[in-house]
């Protein structure tokens, strides 16, 4: 299903983000200034753009799940060098100077 945006007055808020209060209208009043989502998209709509946004908030938790476990395999030989050249310091709370001399020993011992 389409689902167009065009011509449809969607509530928004001060910074223009959608701002719906509710599913339903909070009064039989049409001139509410506050339109309800189905006031503004039909019921098959609202079904299509729940499935949308569900589908789009599980792929972000995979991409954000699979780029940490990137960052990890990456960062791992760093901690590693980190440990043995500052072993009393926190790897958190490590300085650029000594993260720059971590990676230049762990590119010295891969080559």
């Amino acid at each position: 299903m389409i689902v167009s945006l065009k011509a449809r007055n969607i509530p928004r808020n001060k910074v223009g983000d959608p701002c719906f209060v509710s599913l339903t209208p909070l009064s039989n009043d049409e001139s509410d200034p506050q339109p309800s989502v189905l006031q503004i998209f039909s019921p098959q709509e609202v079904c299509e753009l729940v499935n949308r946004c569900l589908y789009q908030l599980e792929y972000q938790a995979r991409a954000h799940q699979k780029r940490n476990q990137e960052r990890a395999l990456l960062e791992a030989p760093v901690k590693e060098v980190f440990k043995t050249l500052f072993p009393k310091q926190s790897y958190a709370k490590a300085t650029d100077e000594q993260l720059q001399t971590c990676i230049q020993e762990v590119k010295t011992r891969q080559m």
